[in-house]
């Protein structure tokens, strides 16, 4: 998933004349310019050598920006942004700049405030699930887009999966006796149990996170059939959506950690 949308990479192309393969095209065109500049303006902004790193050495200069474009950081693309913007200041300064110069400079400085703004998702990693890395995408891509009422539904499908995978590694039942599958609470119950059983959680405070997980979960649970798009119903506030997203994602990482911790243990 891209951060940039196909209207302002345009933008962003028009202003850095990047094009050919080249940045600045024009300026390289007239020996203004060359592939030491942006390795120097890279290597300030994202601290990526475009001469050392393999992963850019044999890429042309619009390559390498598109590179670190289509990542998943959207704080290492507005610094570039910036240093680019830096560059066009200096080199041109505000007499040489036109209406559209004008224009698209404006822009790119709103991007740059979005893409700051913007908060770094992330979810633990789910292994057993083929169309994973689409539904990772839904979910990140309505919490950056700031309608965290879209992601309910899918976070709730990624939660499901995601303990049923961790309850399935500790052998840990994932259904009742009748074959129907439990919730995301009774996934969390059975998490719970098999931490304190053992005694995993090293502190009073983690214990007591993890024994309010399967209310936490239960609550999810029905504002994910009550309040989200899963079905027809009066959607949660914006606010009420966001905190809930985040806080679920908060428990997630959690259990996540909690879960790297027991795999360095020795049996």
């Amino acid at each position: 998933m891209s951060l940039l949308s196909n209207i302002e990479k345009k933008i962003i192309y028009r202003l850095f004349d990047i094009q050919s393969g080249y940045v600045f095209f024009h300026l390289s065109d007239k020996r203004q310019y060359n592939k030491n500049d942006t390795r120097d303006i890279i290597l300030d902004a994202c601290n990526i050598n475009i001469y050392s790193d393999p992963e850019y050495s044999s890429l042309s200069q619009q390559k390498c920006i598109e590179k670190i474009f289509e990542t998943d950081d959207s704080h290492l693309i507005a610094a570039l942004l910036k240093g680019l913007c830096d560059f066009f200041c200096f080199k041109f300064g505000n007499m040489y700049w036109d209406n559209e110069d004008q224009a698209d400079y404006n822009a790119v400085q709103q991007i740059i405030k979005r893409l700051a703004q913007t908060e770094h998702i992330d979810l633990p990693e789910v292994k057993q699930y083929d169309n994973i890395e689409m539904l990772t995408q839904d979910i990140e891509r309505n919490i950056q887009n700031g309608t965290p009422q879209l992601a309910l539904d899918r976070l709730h499908t990624f939660s499901s999966i995601y303990l049923r995978e961790k309850c399935k590694k500790h052998n840990l039942a994932t259904s009742d006796e009748k074959g129907n599958n439990y919730s995301i609470d009774g996934l969390a119950g059975k998490l719970k149990k098999y931490y304190l059983d053992n005694s995993y959680c090293k502190s009073q405070f983690s214990a007591q996170a993890v024994k309010t997980m399967i209310s936490l979960f239960a609550n999810y649970n029905d504002i994910r059939n009550d309040h989200s798009f899963a079905h027809e119903n009066d959607i949660l506030a914006k606010d009420e959506a966001e905190f809930a997203v985040k806080t679920m994602l908060a428990t997630l990482q959690f259990i996540d950690k909690l879960e790297s911790t027991i795999d360095t243990l020795p049996f």
